[in-house]
């Protein structure tokens, strides 16, 4: 404090000036980085649901003609997306169909029992639920999982500009 005090006044309010400016440029920054973190994870819900949409239209001939192998390969083209963790196809009575499992991936996935449509974040995934209808009725159900990692790699990139 004795710094402070054997400064001019010229000297004190240009100090308070910067501090002032620091804390309301960190303070905007902390802002846009929560807004942002919120705004992007929605669109990653609404990026993944629309996959589950486009996934299961394509898997309804596979469910309705129990053919496994062309399941499986429809989830495989899923390699394309490196945030996708897992994913499962489920017959209409919640039995599993068909897995998939992102190569690199290292922790153990067992699927999950069929849920009610929708989607949630758990454990640093986001999961999404997606019922397949064909004609109106329901050919079977779709499980989703991403990784956070695009929100994590954002939030510290924005660190590291507010630093």
């Amino acid at each position: 404090m004795r710094i402070v005090q054997n400064l001019s006044i010229k000297r004190k309010l240009t100090l308070i000036i910067m501090l002032t400016s620091a804390a309301a440029l960190v303070l905007a920054c902390v802002v846009f980085a929560i807004y942002d973190w919120f705004t992007f994870r929605q669109t990653m819900t609404r990026d993944l649901s629309t996959l589950a949409e486009v996934l299961g239209a394509n898997s309804t001939a596979a469910l309705s003609f129990s053919d496994q192998r062309a399941a499986e390969e429809t989830l495989a083209t899923l390699s394309a997306k490196p945030n996708i963790v897992a994913a499962c196809l489920y017959t209409t009575d919640g039995q599993i169909f068909a897995i998939y499992r992102r190569k690199d991936h290292q922790e153990e996935f067992s699927p999950p029992t069929l849920q009610q449509e929708g989607s949630q974040f758990v454990n640093n995934h986001l999961e999404l639920f997606h019922r397949i209808r064909l004609d109106g009725e329901m050919a079977g159900a779709l499980y989703l999982q991403s990784d956070l990692q695009e929100v994590s790699a954002r939030l510290k990139g924005y660190a590291g500009i507010i630093t």
